[in-house]
Parts: C-alpha cells; structure tokens; sequence
C-alpha cells in the first residue's frame, strides 16, 4: 500500500449545522491561501485527543494542533520506536494508540507484523500495548477502532474489545481468515475476511455470510442509526454496502430516494446521523432520510488529488474532519460556515539526482522530469509516474535508477527522457525503494524489509538480508 501518492494534503473543518443564508444554503465556503501552515508531509491518519485536540500522524512525526497553533513531535523526539505508523486511535482510557504494520498493495486488508503504542498525549510520553496487555507481544493479529472503542485480535483467535480501562475477551473467531470483527444491531457482530463477509452471534457463531468475488475487502464503515447493515471498503476503492439480508447492494436505500455508491470515496456517519459523501472531487451532505442537506462543487476548482482512504472523522464538538488531498485546508469558524486555508506546496521534491553542472533529476508526488537549475525550468516532466522515491545516477549507462517501494524498480533514460519500467523482479516485495553504493563498488537496494544486493553492471541481484521483525531499513 505504500506508493506514497502525494505530499500535501487537505483538511475541511464542517460546523454544526446553522441557520440558513441568504444563500438559502447552511452552509458557506470561502478559499484563502495560508502562509503560515506547516508542511504536513506524508499525512495518514488523524485523531482528537480526551482534550479536543488534533493529533496528525504522519510517516515520520506526529503534529499536535490545539485549534490556535502547530506543534510538530519527531518520533525519535518523543523515543518513540518508528514502527511504520499508519493508524491513530483513541484510548478510551485516555491518551491514543499509534499503530504501525507493513501491508502489500495486493493486501490492504491486511496487517503484517502489528506493532501497537500507547502515547500519553498530555505528558507526551509512551509504553508498549504490553502495559495493558500482557501476552500480546508478538501475539498481535489486527488493532483497530470503531465508533468509542478499539480492539484487536491475537493470532490465537481471540477477539478482544476495550471496555474503559480494561481489555474484554469476547470470543473465539468461527473462521481463522476474519480478521476484523465491529458491532452489529441485537448484540450481534459484522465480521470479514479478505474476500467474505460475515455475521456473528453475540458469542461469535456464524448466522450468515456473503462472498466478495471482484475486489478484497480493506476496510469497514459503521452504518450509525442502521446498525443491522454496515459498509465495505474495497482494494478497487469502491464501497459496498451489506443490507439487513447480508446482501450486497451498490446504492442506500431511503423511503422516498436513494443515494447511489458508485464513485463515492469515502462516507461518513456524523453523531446526528447526517451522511457526509466524498467524491471524486466533491462533498455532498445528506440527511438521515437521504436528503441533500448541501453540495460543496466549489472544491472542484480546487487541484487536489483523492483517494478512498483519506479519513473523515468528528471531533469533540461534533464538528466534521474531511481530509480531502493536495494542498492543506485547517479550519477556522466563521459566522454562517466554513472558512477553507489552502497551501500550495508546489512539486513537493522527494528524491533527486544531479546529472551535470545544471540539470536535476527530480522524483515528486506530482510527478518526476528534469529541472534546470540555471534558467528555473522544468523540461521532460510526467504526471503518471508520481510514486517514485530514491534516484540513482549510472553515468556510465546514462541512465537513472529510480525506486518504487513496489517488488520492481525503474529506469530513466536520459538520452529519450522517459521511464522503463522492469517486470516485477521476485517475490520479496518493497525492497526497491533506495539504490546505494556501499564499499568496494557493492551497491544494495534498500527497502521496507532489508536489503538487496545488486551487480550494478549486469543489473542482477545476489545476497537479501532480512532486517529483524519491527525494523526498516528506509525509515
């Protein structure tokens, strides 16, 4: 799942519902271009603390906004392990829990080597999961959260709510493949593997289960006010719904309308059970009764970049967080709506190669090309290869080695300006992220899981060196 797609990224702070305008719409949006807010680079995940306050994750550091101001905490500031956080939580015991784990792109759904912390975000201090919980080192299957609780399931099969302070287990899974169970109407649970849904009992029996053949399941939204149904994320970033008859429909059904699924990236259930929609490149609110509160089609103007997994989350005032994509909006409330602060951080350079006395080659979440550093210009430049990372300069083939943190890597040509992709090259996957030259003229490749050597010349590969479990040679 780590293409790294972009850069720079969006927020839109939603108030409470006011009094109509003049406008006739509850709501007003206004874009004004912000100076002073700091780069929220490689954001994936935010949180409210007990306090209010917004905790951003980002790949490498948390940033703490108390609604007047950025404070940013580098994980090796605060001695924190870096575990690949891509999951914030909150402690219903107070404080959050940072979750890291390696997935593949193929595997979204799933977590590989889970590692929990748990940040005391007053004191901003930490300790393991294993203050609350023993055995689990280890032991760690999926941790994840749903509306006021978080849970997890060991790799013994045991699924575990918290209930305040204290973890409760709950049962043993029916199939060893679930591995994400959150709740249902009647006491009952909604349950999924990779590729079926299921629905659980109180005590975790099977009452019915539905096969998602097209795409694997990634993630769950709850169905707030309709517990008996639930929504389904998919890797193809299409969202499904299952109805009370474990059927799966593509549209939400109301008395008088519905509201079709297809192109929606993302929705949300807020407390007042209004149903805030992501689009491709617009938001759209709807009541409970399905309809439309207002449409936001002003973001279409607006050069940001989507995608389903962006979060969508209510803070403690009962004020919505859209996280929409390129640029970086943070709120400010003003009277009768919304005030929008957008940042535009330009190419948003992450990996660079100098080629001569004026020419760059550059990597970017915008795409990659080559930048004349004596006349500012940028020549060769393609927005299709935007995932790229670390840049490598082979002068003697002219050509440029480029990473993916994909189990492939690329290779610009200098002389025809353009990319060549290789084949996917084995099945040890993301260890093509950085190339380096070690002693001797040894060259390596760097990635999430260890190292690959390289014959350079023959552009074959030798020795792989695995990194302990919980470690990352590019973090």
């Amino acid at each position: 799942m780590k293409k790294y797609v972009f850069i720079i990224f969006i927020f839109c702070f939603f108030s409470s519902i006011a009094q109509k305008s003049d406008s006739g719409y509850p709501y007003l949006s206004q874009f004004i271009k912000d100076e002073i807010s700091i780069h929220l680079n490689n954001m994936v995940d935010f949180e409210f603390d007990e306090y209010g306050r917004a905790w951003i994750l980002l790949t490498n550091s948390l940033v703490l906004y108390d609604g007047n101001k950025f404070e940013s905490f580098p994980y090796a500031q605060l001695e924190i392990p870096d575990y690949s956080y891509k999951e914030i939580y909150k402690n219903a015991s107070g404080g959050l829990y940072l979750v890291g784990f390696r997935n593949f792109a193929f595997q979204q759904g799933l977590k590989v080597n889970p590692n929990v912390v748990i940040l005391n975000s007053l004191l901003k201090t930490w300790s393991p999961l294993e203050a609350e919980m023993v055995d689990i080192k280890g032991n760690l299957k999926n941790f994840y959260g749903f509306e006021k609780h978080t849970a997890l399931i060991n790799k013994k099969g045991f699924f575990y709510l918290k209930n305040k302070d204290k973890w409760i287990k709950k049962f043993k899974i029916p199939n060893p493949k679930i591995t994400t169970i959150f709740p249902a109407n009647h006491n009952c649970w909604h349950a999924y593997a990779e590729n079926s849904y299921f629905k659980l009992d109180k005590d975790g029996h099977i009452l019915a289960s539905a096969a998602v053949s097209h795409s694997k399941i990634k993630d769950f939204i709850e169905f707030k006010g309709q517990n008996d149904k639930c929504f389904l994320q998919l890797e193809n970033d299409e969202i499904i719904l299952i109805d009370q008859d474990h059927k799966i429909r593509k549209n939400i059904s109301f008395s008088n309308n519905s509201i079709p699924l297809n192109k929606v990236y993302h929705l949300f259930f807020d407390s007042k059970e209004r149903i805030w929609i992501k689009y491709k490149n617009h938001v759209s609110v709807y009541d409970g009764k399905g309809n439309m509160i207002q449409d936001f089609p002003d973001i279409n103007n607006q050069n940001i970049f989507w995608l389903g997994r962006f979060p969508v989350k209510e803070d403690n005032l009962g004020n919505v967080w859209i996280h929409l994509g390129f640029g970086f909006f943070y709120h400010s409330l003003i009277k009768n709506g919304i005030k929008f602060y957008f940042k535009d951080e330009g190419y948003s350079f992450r990996g660079m190669q100098q080629i001569n006395d004026s020419i760059i080659y550059f990597n970017s979440y915008r795409g990659n090309g080559l930048f004349n550093v004596k006349t500012g210009l940028i020549s060769n430049f393609s927005t299709y290869y935007n995932y790229f990372l670390g840049a490598f300069l082979n002068e003697k083939k002219h050509c440029i080695y480029v990473g993916t943190n994909n189990p492939n890597y690329g290779i610009y040509d200098l002389k025809k300006g353009k990319v060549f992709d290789k084949p996917i090259i084995n099945k040890r996957y993301y260890h093509f992220t950085f190339l380096e030259k070690g002693l001797n003229d040894r060259y390596f490749w760097l990635g999430d899981f260890g190292f690959q050597s390289f014959d350079i010349e023959n552009e074959t590969f030798g020795t792989f060196i695995p990194l302990p479990s919980g470690h990352s040679s590019i973090s």
